[in-house]
């Protein structure tokens, strides 16, 4: 970063805010894969295999999901 910051440059606040945005997208995507599963399996009654599917498609998204901001936020956009 150089001084003063360019209007093209995150602010340090910014790229701050974004990273730490990054744990909460996680426990989204985790949890909400495990809870949307458990909703389905108590629907459907195919207990354990919605919940299997979201706590493995969960951590999936996440990774992809952080993978692509931490990309971005390498390129500096």
């Amino acid at each position: 970063m150089t001084w003063p910051p360019s209007d093209e440059e995150p602010g340090r606040w910014a790229v701050t805010a974004r990273f730490s945005s990054l744990g909460i997208y996680i426990a989204i995507c985790v949890g909400g894969g495990l809870w949307l599963g458990a909703w389905a399996d108590a629907r459907w009654h195919t207990e354990p295999w919605f919940t299997v599917a979201g706590g493995i498609l969960g951590p999936i998204c996440a990774f992809y999901g952080v993978y692509n901001e931490v990309a971005r936020l390498g390129k500096g956009k």
